[in-house]
């Protein structure tokens, strides 16, 4: 289970991962979910140890409203 998630992966949400990272927060702790497939591909690019996902929700247990 992730302990930290993220609804949208711009870059203050880049920013505070990388904080977090280099705190040492496992990244296997952290999600980002973003529904712009281009905004995910960057993400992923920048923090290769993350998996940027299309929503948050199912993969959190949170059911959407």
């Amino acid at each position: 289970m992730h302990k930290v998630s993220f609804i949208g992966g711009g870059n203050m949400a880049a920013a505070i991962i990388g904080g977090l990272i280099a705190s040492g927060t496992p990244p296997t702790d952290i999600e980002v979910g973003d529904i712009n497939p281009d905004a995910r591909r960057q993400l992923a690019a920048r923090r290769r140890h993350l998996r940027p996902v299309a929503q948050i929700a199912p993969a959190a247990g949170v059911r959407a409203c």
